[in-house]
């Protein structure tokens, strides 16, 4: 995937591009508008006056950008903070009461938690659980999951309830939950339908990571990142709209733009909307049942701001706070109806001053936004008369709102601009004016929110449309993952499906059971269940202090397991990561979280397997008859031939035959039966000359090796059929144990020939047709272990 073309320069487009760019990706970014950033821009207006304004679009803050969160190490290594500074806010935001009073909400955990408590002292209990139960989340996605690439142990829990369901668990308090999710507007619906896990990990993001601005806005943060592209030798292509897919083999192999421009790559990126972009496919065949989902799938709110430029700081007039929310005491349900019913004179409403957010944004001059949240419905087709007069009437009922709270604005505004869902849509295609992608409900929350991949095997999504989801930071790490994801793949980390030999599923359960650590066990009581339905095959285990069984039923299951069977074999054996099973919606977890987090301790999935990928002339299982040849050529010529010509074969052929026809991890490996055929044979002529009547004796080395090798670390067929399986197989001990078992079958046979061709039927035919009984011991060794793996 060397050359990458990505379609849209949101902050997520831009971000991944700079983190390919600097490892040396050939990175192309497309982009409709004369500027990248999508929502990310600033804009500039001037008044009558002449006076410049510089007006940012929609950054009012960021959070985890903290100098030991994650979000703000991975950004820090693209080179972006050397371009454009955090700036720390004051306060994550401010709640303007019906009584005129201010509540500051900390950006400090425990600052916020002593407020609520000082504010809700009847809550005190329950405010405590509630963050100790944030915190625990925090600490799960930071150090396990971000860090450690651990399963989360939380999502399953979060994802499918939302943020009032979930605090219902800890308050019956509506004024407390109404305080806790005054935020519900930034991220598109009510608490009662917003997903719980999304805004928990933006609350976090804010009060655990910190709140911040960007220095220069949103706009001078896209533009660092693209500055990064075009640094590291990439090319950003503006003021072209792509206008068609061109497709060959279920991939993206070029795409045309309005301007007559074919751009081709091996890796495409739909940063925008992925609905339209998609509708230009020249193929729509190969993406009908995902265009459809697309389609089905529910859009979020959209914005309308007012900006609003002054010739005095807005401080000066009272404005003495960056983030200011009003009508908050509302339920969220009713500020989302009134949204609905376009009663924009009773909206939840918010105030941005950016003097205070960046003081050098407008120097002399002031900036303020006032935002609230729109449907596209409530507004007629843009540059209609309808839509101009439509323009004035809100910008009108806006300002008078902000007025009535702040009477001495009114001397000092110079300019102002509204931008309404009908803009949104206009510089982004987003469809509806959509400002987070999908709406973030619970249908579209957490791993179930569309996945980065797509139906064509070279197209991804990175945006606000797909995983984690909207707002800047969830761009930015949607950037992070698919990057890391994708760059994997090319550095081979992930392996190729031919190169992984899949044992059998019975076998390798019991292959996990066999290998678990049972010190790990010793205090768990837990009972899983795993549903593989590529193989319509579900199994159950049982750890009870310390033992730990595979069980034909079990009635009370902690934890359900849904995947395919390969899937689990390659989480297992760590050649694919269970979070990237998550989010593409290869596995699904139902029950406790926590109890699931055993499984990585207990049965060591992260044990990385050694893919055999060599050529090889035979299969493990051949070697043995190989080695026998010295042997074999004995038993049948033995009456024929004897002394010099036996010593030559039993020492030349396991000494420098045998080592060309082995694969090169074994070139020069002697084992154990190719060391007991050069001794037998030199053993052989030594009796032969000396003691003529023991020289037969020399055949019992064989069996007697065989038997005694089943006491040792590797048996004598083990150090050959090792060679056969990846040493994720070969190190389990149910192989093992299945290689004594044919050891011991060599030993019987060997023992039996002797017998009867020495003992009982010596010098005769008869005695001569027991070596035959060799043709069992290789077909034994080639059916039985076809039963396990």
């Amino acid at each position: 995937m060397k050359d990458i073309v990505i379609i849209g320069s949101g902050i997520g487009g831009v971000c991944f591009g700079a983190i390919l760019a600097k490892n040396g990706y050939n990175v192309t970014v497309i982009e409709k508008h004369f500027i990248v950033g999508g929502y990310a821009t600033n804009f500039v207006r001037k008044s009558k006056s002449g006076d410049s304004f510089l007006f940012d679009a929609s950054l009012h803050g960021i959070g985890n950008l903290s100098q030991n969160r994650y979000l703000f190490e991975k950004l820090k290594n693209t080179g972006v903070f050397q371009k454009c500074r955090p700036l720390r806010k004051a306060e994550n935001a401010t709640l303007v009461l019906k009584d005129g009073s201010y509540f500051d909400i900390p950006d400090k955990f425990e600052e916020y938690k002593n407020l609520l408590k000082k504010h809700f002292p009847k809550e005190n209990e329950n405010i405590e659980k509630l963050f100790s139960f944030i915190k625990d989340f925090d600490k799960d996605m930071e150090d396990n999951v971000l860090r450690k690439n651990l399963p989360p142990k939380y999502f399953s829990k979060l994802q499918n309830i939302s943020l009032y369901d979930f605090l219902k668990q800890y308050t019956n308090n509506e004024k407390l939950i109404n305080t806790f999710s005054f935020l519900w507007l930034y991220y598109g619906l009510p608490a009662k339908k917003l997903n719980a896990l999304y805004y928990l990990l933006a609350w976090i993001s804010y009060h655990i990571g910190g709140t911040y601005y960007l220095e220069g806005g949103g706009g001078a943060f896209s533009k660092a990142f693209s500055d990064i592209i075009e640094e590291n030798g990439g090319k950003i292509i503006l003021k072209e709209e792509v206008i068609k897919l061109n497709t060959q083999n279920n991939k993206i192999i070029s795409v045309e733009t309005n301007k007559g421009t074919t751009i081709k790559g091996d890796t495409f990126i739909i940063n925008g909307c992925p609905e339209n972009i998609f509708n230009k496919i020249d193929n729509k065949q190969l993406i009908n049942n995902y265009l459809q989902n697309l389609k089905n799938k529910e859009k979020c709110i959209s914005l309308t701001q007012l900006y609003i430029g002054t010739d005095i700081n807005p401080a000066n007039i009272g404005i003495k706070k960056s983030d200011l929310f009003f009508d908050n005491e509302e339920s969220s349900d009713l500020g989302y109806e009134h949204i609905k019913n376009q009663n924009y004179e009773k909206t939840h409403f918010g105030i941005v001053n950016y003097n205070l957010l960046d003081n050098n944004l407008n120097k002399n001059t002031g900036f303020l936004a006032v935002t609230i949240g729109d449907f596209i419905e409530n507004w007629p087709e843009r540059s209609t008369n309808a839509y101009k007069k439509r323009k004035e009437e809100i910008k009108e009922i806006l300002l008078n709102r902000v007025i009535k709270l702040f009477p001495d604005l009114k001397n000092h505004i110079v300019i102002t601009e509204l931008a309404t869902p009908r803009t949104m849509e206009r510089y982004t295609n987003n469809i509806n004016g959509a400002v987070y992608g999908f709406a973030q409900n619970l249908e579209n929350g957490g791993f179930n929110r569309t996945s980065f991949k797509t139906p064509l095997s070279n197209t991804f999504l990175c945006s606000a449309w797909t995983q984690p989801g909207g707002g800047y930071e969830g761009s930015l790490s949607s950037a992070l993952i698919l990057s890391k994801m994708l760059m994997k793949k090319e550095q081979n980390i992930q392996k190729k499906e031919e190169n992984i030999e899949f044992i059998k599923p019975d076998t390798f359960i019991l292959g996990m059971i066999n290998q678990a650590n049972l010190e790990k066990a010793k205090n768990i009581n837990v009972n899983y269940k795993f549903i593989f339905d590529d193989i319509g095959k579900q199994y159950y285990i049982s750890i009870k202090h310390g033992k730990i069984k595979l069980e034909k039923n079990l009635q009370n299951i902690d934890v359900e397991i849904f995947c395919t069977y390969k899937t689990w074999f390659k989480i297992s054996n760590n050649i694919i990561e269970g979070e990237e099973a998550f989010r593409e919606g290869k596995l699904k977890i139902n029950g406790d979280m926590d109890k699931f987090m055993y499984i990585p301790e207990i049965f060591s999935t992260k044990k990385t397997p050694q893919i055999n990928t060599q050529k090889k002339l035979f299969k493990g299982d051949l070697y043995i008859p190989l080695a026998l040849i010295p042997f074999i050529s004995y038993w049948i010529g033995s009456n024929f031939y004897n002394g010099i010509l036996w010593l030559l074969l039993g020492t030349i052929f396991p000494l420098a035959i045998m080592p060309i026809l082995k694969p090169e991890i074994a070139r020069f490996e002697m084992p154990l039966l190719e060391r007991v055929t050069a001794i037998s044979f030199v053993l052989y002529y030594f009796l032969l000359n000396y003691t003529p009547k023991f020289a037969i004796y020399f055949e019992l080395l064989l069996p007697i090796a065989c038997l005694l090798s089943c006491f040792k670390k590797e048996s004598l067929t083990f150090q050959y059929s090792k060679w056969r399986y990846p040493n994720s197989i070969v190190e389990t001990k149910l192989f093992k144990k299945v290689n004594i078992h044919i050891t011991l079958i060599w030993s019987i046979i060997f023992f039996v020939q002797f017998i009867f061709a020495k003992v009982i039927f010596a010098n005769n035919y008869i005695g001569n047709l027991s070596y035959f009984l060799s043709i069992i011991g290789i077909l034994f060794s080639f059916i039985y272990p076809k039963k396990f793996i």
